[in-house]
Parts: C-alpha cells; sequence; structure tokens
C-alpha cells in the first residue's frame, strides 16, 4: 500500500514541478486540440486556460525541459478526467491510468522502462480496489494484494 501511495505521490509532484518550472512548449509540436499543461490556470480547484472564462475540457499534455511529452491525458470541465499516460524521458510508456474529477478511478498499470508490466490494480475514488499485482523483470508475478476500497483484505 505504501509503495502505490508514494508512485501516486510522486505523479501529483510531477504536475506541480511541471507547472512551475518547465520552459514553455513548442507550440507546433503540439495539436490543434492539446494545451501545454503550462498554459492553463487554476482556480477553485478548476483549471482554465489563460485569458478564458470557460473552464477547459480537452487535450493536456505535460512537457519536460526538452520540450519531451510526459505526460497526457485529458479534462473535462477543467477537471482531469479519463485515460493518462505518464512517458519516461526514452519515450516509453512508464504508467497508464484513468482519471475522474481528479481522483483515480478504474485500472491502473504501470511498467519497468522496458515496457515490461510491473504492477497493474484499479482504483475507486482515488483508493486502491481489486487484486493488485506485482511482477518482476521477467514477467513472473511477484505478490497480489487484494483491496476493498483502499483497505488490505489479503
Amino acid at each position: 500500500n505504501y509503495f502505490i501511495t508514494l508512485e501516486m505521490k510522486f505523479l501529483l509532484v510531477l504536475f506541480l514541478i511541471q507547472n512551475l518550472f518547465s520552459q514553455q512548449s513548442n507550440e507546433k509540436s503540439l495539436t490543434e486540440n492539446t494545451v501545454n499543461f503550462n498554459d492553463l490556470i487554476k482556480h477553485e480547484e478548476i483549471f482554465y486556460l489563460k485569458q478564458k472564462d470557460n473552464s477547459y475540457t480537452g487535450s493536456v499534455v505535460v512537457l519536460d525541459s526538452l520540450n519531451k511529452i510526459i505526460l497526457k491525458g485529458q479534462m473535462i470541465d477543467g477537471k482531469t478526467s479519463g485515460m493518462w499516460t505518464h512517458y519516461f524521458p526514452s519515450g516509453e510508456i512508464h504508467a497508464i491510468f484513468t482519471v475522474k474529477n481528479d481522483k483515480l478511478n478504474g485500472n491502473f498499470k504501470q511498467y519497468y522502462p522496458s515496457s515490461i508490466l510491473h504492477k497493474e490494480g484499479s482504483f475507486i475514488d482515488g483508493e486502491m480496489d481489486g487484486i493488485w499485482k506485482l511482477y518482476n523483470l521477467n514477467s513472473q508475478l511477484l505478490f497480489s494484494i487484494k483491496y476493498d476500497i483502499g483497505k488490505v483484505v489479503y
């Protein structure tokens, strides 16, 4: 439970660091319907495009200092929602997860840099739920833990 919680904290810190310190994006590298996270402002827990009055709905990317995408996903009515993908600096997928109203909801998968599945499970309202599995680099199941909305069952 602690290991997964630490991973989620890492993703949240990543968002904050990118918001505060990353360079402006090369807008030509983004599609018309995608905005850089740095082009959004947060007011009362809702994200807006700078200079706009409506909450933001659409695709979002977080870029590193070299303008590589490290996180991409969707926002609906100014809140993170839908499928999100976190990338290693190499461009390989690090994690895929689902968010609804700014909380982890649904399937979660995390990979080793070699694209081998590391762990998988699901969330309900930000809490681990169901069976979570952890694998080694040989794709062998190391162990599994069953959760009931954040509480370890076995």
